[in-house]
């Protein structure tokens, strides 16, 4: 009989997830770049961004139809045609000096020669005011605001060509092992990087002798996340490999699934080590890697989320932030899996619920907040 193996990534004592997210707050924002806006979406804000100039520069019709002076059709209906200078526009047409409401085209009509308003409006209607859209006193969007492909179009319709942003680059390293195993969990992590406008850099590393210690001193990155290697098991070293070259603040954290992540830094640059099995890696990104990337971005955006009723009572243990896979059924939010992730369970879940260390769970009935798996 082989003897057991020698297991040299003992867990002592797993540090509690608030400590953990504590330490990762204080990772500093990486430097900002100049950015064309065009290619911005998911970039996150470095600086307020103020409009060059009032916009639109002067009043615009917001629709087709008839310039017209307000107080000339107040007493205007079709019972009482009134006559009335109007000029046609188009939408997007310069407003004359002489109007400050636009009707519509039904609601001028010639008459002997001349126009004739059969309807009333007030001042300002179907007007885009100048400096309406945007003005240079007030920021369009703060510092901190991660840019929606929706903030990108209204940006680039302000005229604004570029912005100070932050991207930050981040190596997702598999560690030693098969790469089959390992390439699912992997481009996760990475796709969950690149949707917070990250940029992921995927680096698969050979069964050779020191190939992890070769790949930690090679890659340039702001963060490094490895993949794998962090449990107790007879090939699993990547902590005490990430040991040799850099600092592992802990071992062990205080999450499930992924209990057996780890965290230091290499230098200046933090490194988050998490388990290869698929769900466990998704639970430590989701609670670990999520805000770490938050923080490398200075994003002040909370990750989105939204509310739902429980339909029935999920228990957890006091001290572990536990994930929650969950389904959005006709009565609510109906918990599926816990502890571990069947495949299928992780195929048919609509999101998941953090149950905080501090509690023992929630009861059926309970308003929950569920958030959006990458």
């Amino acid at each position: 009989m082989n003897p057991p193996p020698i297991l040299l990534q003992r867990i002592v004592k797993p540090t509690a997830l608030p400590v953990v997210l504590a330490s990762i707050a204080q990772t500093a924002a990486v430097k900002p770049r100049k950015t064309p806006v065009a290619g911005a979406r998911g970039r996150v804000l470095a600086e307020d961004v103020f409009a060059v100039a009032p916009f639109p520069a002067v009043s615009l019709a917001a629709r087709d139809g008839w310039a017209v002076s307000a107080d000339a059709v107040v007493d205007a209906s079709s019972y009482a045609p009134m006559p009335v200078t109007a000029v046609w526009v188009d939408a997007g047409d310069p407003i004359p000096e002489t109007a400050d409401t636009v009707l519509p085209p039904e609601a001028v009509m010639l008459q002997s020669g001349s126009h004739h308003a059969l309807a009333s409006a007030p001042a300002g209607e179907w007007i885009r005011v100048a400096g309406s859209d945007a003005d240079t006193a007030a920021p369009l969007m703060h510092r901190g605001a991660r840019l929606r492909a929706s903030d990108v179009a209204a940006l680039r319709a302000c005229g604004i060509e570029q912005v100070a942003a932050r991207r930050p680059h981040i190596a997702v390293i598999a560690t030693p092992g098969p790469k089959a195993r390992r390439e699912a969990t992997v481009r996760i992590v990475a796709n969950a990087i690149a949707a917070v406008g990250g940029v992921a850099e995927p680096v698969f590393c050979t069964d050779e002798d020191g190939a992890l210690v070769q790949a930690l001193h090679d890659v340039q990155a702001d963060a490094i996340v490895t993949i794998g290697g962090t449990g107790a098991g007879r090939h699993d070293a990547t902590v005490r490999t990430v040991a040799m070259v850099s600092h592992v603040a802990c071992h062990g954290i205080g999450i499930a699934p992924g209990e057996t992540s780890a965290f230091g830094a290499r230098g200046e640059t933090p490194v988050l080590m998490l388990p290869g099995r698929l769900d466990a890696a998704l639970a430590g990104w989701l609670l670990l890697g999520h805000p770490l990337v938050n923080a490398l971005s200075g994003t002040t955006e909370p990750h989105p989320v939204v509310n739902g009723t429980l339909v029935r009572k999920i228990v957890s243990t006091i001290g572990v932030a536990e994930m929650i896979l969950v389904r959005r059924g006709a009565d609510g939010v109906v918990p599926i899996a816990a502890g571990f992730f069947p495949l299928q369970a992780l195929l048919g879940a609509d999101g998941y619920v953090i149950v905080p260390p501090e509690s023992e769970g929630f009861p059926a009935g309970a308003d929950v907040v569920v958030g959006a798996l990458p």
